[in-house]
């Protein structure tokens, strides 16, 4: 008769098995199973009670009870299906990961096993350093010598191999919040909830020191994240982390957004969106981390991997090599790149600068290195958006016109005082004609000029359509055309510096009459005024822009693309002046509608077809048989060359292909090419052969009746 001692409240597999050893004068869990239990996959069983031992160990215990009031199943773990033999248990209806639950070695709290030689299923979940019932921290060795635990063979009053008994003097007692709030979630039934915090508590043990780990915190940060608590969990991350108070939100969360989890993910996003000040400050005084991993500095720095090792290399950040190849960022290296940066942003208002309009990554090691080199300076830092919500300005040079000291007139006031509008002012002071004062306002650049600068300007220079107005809106090009046949030129315009507007020197133009120059008909304009007896172009043989996408219903880009491959061809009609429009003959445009009207997108014809993208240009387009027509975006092949393109899949299939209509394994016609059990197709028989191996679709329907008998493996 097997003595069984009676089960305790949330008593763990190995203290069941434990007990029931000492009950029955054994030093050993195995002795009394009649087993040697030492490998890890035993254990499992073992205390998932499936081991074959443990099994028996039950039904002798069971039958020990008369009334068979006890059942030990349920306190052993349970791992779910897999097949895989690092799958989660079930403790106590609580799904705990494999990493998380402790199963080789055995910790004790002093005080549970001076009672009565206890120890709970917590002493098993690494997320507890602590007994939470008599706030005792867990000892996995002894005080005294250092050995180890073995849970199969413990001696429960003094240590197997030094003989030193343990006394209530040896524990350490601590009292830890995150500890205390899991223990009562298990206590609640939380089970879910439990769960969710194990699996991120798992997720985050890489990401932190394993000092930073037993410390308690890295279980306080899931358990606020989990619950919502944003202060608390951005007041621990800052704490844990060294400089955490300048790190911004977007960093301190980089540990969950690097997660597999979508649902860790979003919520990581909403509190980067959020970017809510940080109130308070953590008590927290353990060990710092210092020190990210290079997904958490990509994710911070919004930048990818390459961009990262190319700023490790120009010396912008500072990547080491932990033990287990291991490669670390150092947080002292991103906060002196954000330093760096940031120093720049004050003196931007004092400096002549030209903001460009975005970053590209490929850009961006260039462009932090024109800052070190001062030749630019960050005027706005949006750190939500990593490396990318920074935005660069580089330092202009001196413009043509200054002037001192005094108000400042925005852009909508300048124009109207120029008697133009707001628009050719800016072309004007991006092309350098114009000086304006640089000014950020809600981080955009605001347009502002010195009044005095204001006034000087509008005495010396006129806009044209300042003289436009003179003539009641006959037109800016007509009177460009009038004033350059006068021979007076503009300082600044569109075929000069690219500007928009027409600036003249108001000297050259206030002494003319234009009124009695219009009514003079000797002067060439692009406005329509032509010489009599001009006629328009044939339009039978000639299509404007306008009706060639009309007529072929394509768009811009595409017209460009039909020129430069020569399908449209370009000129000027006869007796019609060179202007800005472009006209191509009726002749190209009808050949050209032929082609697309028999045309076939290449991804069609693949489709239809069956064949890879990649087996289409092997046969017919590396081996020179057709050509490609790429417009755009769309790429095309002709009507004849699609008539070839289907006869030939019709005689001919690829290998691979072969193998996928007989249902046969993978590279099975090759081997039967190279065994010679098939003959390929020949380049005499067709070109499309030239580049990849071919057969006979006739042989191919011939054997997949005889596959069966012939399959070759």
């Amino acid at each position: 008769m097997i003595r069984a001692p009676l089960p305790i409240e949330w008593e763990s597999p190995k203290n069941i098995l434990m007990r029931c050893a000492h009950a029955n004068f054994f030093d050993q869990v195995a002795d009394v199973l009649g087993k040697d239990v030492c490998e890890l996959t035993g254990m499992l069983d073992l205390l998932c009670g499936s081991y074959t031992g443990v099994n028996e160990l039950m039904r002798n215990i069971q039958r020990s009870f008369a009334s068979n009031l006890v059942d030990y199943r349920p306190l052993f773990y349970r791992q779910v299906a897999g097949i895989t033999e690092q799958r989660p248990f079930v403790v106590r209806s609580i799904e705990v990961p494999y990493q998380e639950l402790e199963l080789v070695r055995h910790r004790v709290c002093l005080l549970c096993h001076q009672d009565k030689f206890h120890s709970k299923i917590f002493a098993d979940l690494r997320a507890f350093t602590h007994c939470p019932v008599h706030r005792n921290q867990f000892i996995q060795e002894c005080p005294n010598c250092g050995t180890s635990y073995e849970w199969q063979g413990f001696q429960f009053k003094k240590c197997s191999r030094c003989k030193y008994t343990f006394k209530s003097k040896d524990r350490k007692k601590q009292s830890l919040g995150s500890e205390l709030e899991l223990y009562s979630m298990i206590l609640e039934g939380k089970n879910d909830d439990v769960s969710a915090a194990l699996y991120l508590l798992r997720h985050l043990r890489k990401y932190f020191e394993p000092e930073v780990v037993r410390s308690g915190i890295v279980l306080g940060i899931a358990l606020d994240f989990l619950a919502g608590r944003n202060d608390q969990l951005l007041n621990k991350l800052q704490a844990v982390y060294e400089g955490g108070r300048d790190l911004p939100t977007r960093f301190l969360m980089s540990c969950f957004s690097v997660s597999s989890s979508l649902e860790v993910k979003e919520r990581a996003s909403a509190i980067v969106r959020a970017d809510a000040p940080v109130c308070g400050a953590s008590k927290y005084a353990g060990p710092k981390q210092n020190w990210f991993r290079l997904e958490q500095a990509e994710y911070s720095l919004n930048i990818t991997n390459s961009t990262l090792r190319a700023l490790h290399s120009s010396g912008f950040l500072n990547i080491k090599q932990l033990p287990k190849s291991v490669n670390i960022v150092l947080i002292d290296s991103l906060l002196n790149l954000m330093a760096r940066v940031v120093e720049t942003i004050p003196a931007i208002k004092s400096l002549k600068v030209n903001p460009l309009k975005g970053i590209h990554s490929q850009h961006l090691q260039k462009n932090l290195e024109s800052v070190r080199a001062s030749a630019m300076v960050v005027y706005e830092a949006n750190w939500r958006l990593g490396l990318k919500g920074l935005r660069f300005a580089k330092l202009c040079a001196p413009s043509k016109f200054t002037s001192g000291n005094s108000h400042l007139l925005d852009i909508s006031q300048f124009a109207a005082r120029a008697k133009t509008y707001p628009d050719a002012l800016r072309r004007a002071c991006r092309s350098g004609f114009i000086s304006s004062e640089n000014i950020l306002k809600n981080g955009h650049k605001s347009y502002t000029f010195k009044i005095d600068f204001v006034d000087a300007f509008v005495s010396e220079f006129c806009f044209i359509s300042e003289l436009n107005s003179k003539l009641k809106g006959r037109g800016r090009t007509i009177l460009s055309a009038i004033l350059k046949s006068r021979d007076i030129r503009p300082l600044s315009g569109p075929e000069i510096d690219g500007a928009l507007v027409p600036i003249y020197r108001r000297s050259d133009v206030e002494h003319l009459n234009l009124n009695a120059l219009l009514k003079n008909p000797i002067f060439e304009s692009n406005a329509g005024r032509k010489h009599e007896g001009v006629e328009l172009f044939d339009r039978s043989r000639w299509a404007s822009t306008k009706q060639a996408k009309e007529m072929l219903s394509v768009n811009d880009q595409e017209i460009k693309a039909l020129v430069d491959l020569e399908y449209l061809v370009e000129s000027t009609p006869p007796g019609r002046k060179k202007d800005n429009f472009k006209y191509f003959s009726h002749q190209s445009v009808m050949f050209t509608a032929n082609f697309f009207s028999g045309a076939v997108p290449v991804k069609d014809l693949i489709a239809e077809l069956g064949i890879s993208k990649r087996e289409f240009y092997l046969r017919f387009v590396s081996s020179g048989i057709l050509k490609v027509v790429t417009i755009a975006k769309r790429v095309l092949i002709g009507g004849e060359d699609v008539s070839f393109v289907r006869s030939d899949c019709a005689k001919f299939i690829s290998l691979r292909n072969a193998d996928s209509l007989t249902n046969s394994t993978s590279r099975h016609f090759l081997n039967l090419v190279n065994t010679d059990r098939i003959r390929p197709v020949s380049i005499e028989q067709t070109l499309s052969a030239t580049h990849i191996n071919l057969v006979e679709r006739s042989m191919v329907n011939l054997l997949a009746v005889e596959m069966p008998e012939k399959r070759i493996f």
